[in-house]
């Protein structure tokens, strides 16, 4: 029964999926980065999609997909069987709230993208895709400079956050690139963090 219920609700999201708002998106950064005055390249550095772009995107899903619920499949649980109103109410706002998390979570990718530094400390990240509201994009630096650890599973993280001037509603591509310039990684920021999750990789 339930797929027959999420075909009767969709078309309405689907319609709204394929709105002009936005369709492709291009985003690219570069740097370097030095530790002790050298080079570093042994980091791992991951373009994310800060969680903002995700909750914009529930919120504005969110009236398409209640609306298009409870127009569409209220009177079909109030016909129902389910030992009383109630209990198809809940059923449906269950129902609903799924498909919404689900929708949002596959339209706004969290990790865009990942690379590693040359030899020389250089890196450039890019991601082209399209996503139905715009991107937040951060650039995440894990890295050991200064970080001794027995068990190499942690790592120092340094978050940057990339202007929205340099998202780019472009299909062909990157054609401005973020340029965040040589980074210090001796340098104890005060807004970076320990990440023992994507921190974990091998030398």
């Amino acid at each position: 029964m339930i797929p027959l219920l999420l075909c009767l609700a969709l078309p309405q999201v689907s319609s709204y999926s394929t709105s002009p708002l936005i369709t492709q998106q291009t985003v690219q950064v570069q740097g370097k980065l030095i530790c002790n005055g050298s080079a570093y390249f042994d980091a791992k550095v991951i373009l994310f999609n800060n969680q903002l772009g995700r909750l914009q995107l529930k919120k504005r899903l969110s009236e398409a997909v209640k609306s298009s619920f409870e127009n569409t499949l209220r009177p079909i649980f109030a016909n129902m069987r389910l030992r009383g109103r109630t209990q198809g109410f809940f059923g449906l706002s269950a129902l609903r709230n799924n498909v919404n998390d689900n929708l949002a979570s596959s339209l706004v990718p969290l990790q865009l993208a990942e690379t590693k530094p040359n030899n020389s400390g250089d890196f450039t990240v890019a991601w082209t895709g399209s996503n139905l509201v715009a991107i937040t994009p951060i650039v995440n630096i894990y890295h050991r400079c200064h970080y001794q650890q027995p068990i190499k599973i942690c790592a120092r993280v340094l978050s940057i956050q990339v202007p929205n001037d340099y998202v780019i509603n472009n299909a062909n591509g990157p054609n401005a690139t973020y340029d965040i310039g040589t980074v210090n990684l001796n340098i104890k920021y005060t807004f970076e963090l320990v990440d023992c999750i994507f921190g974990a990789y091998s030398s």
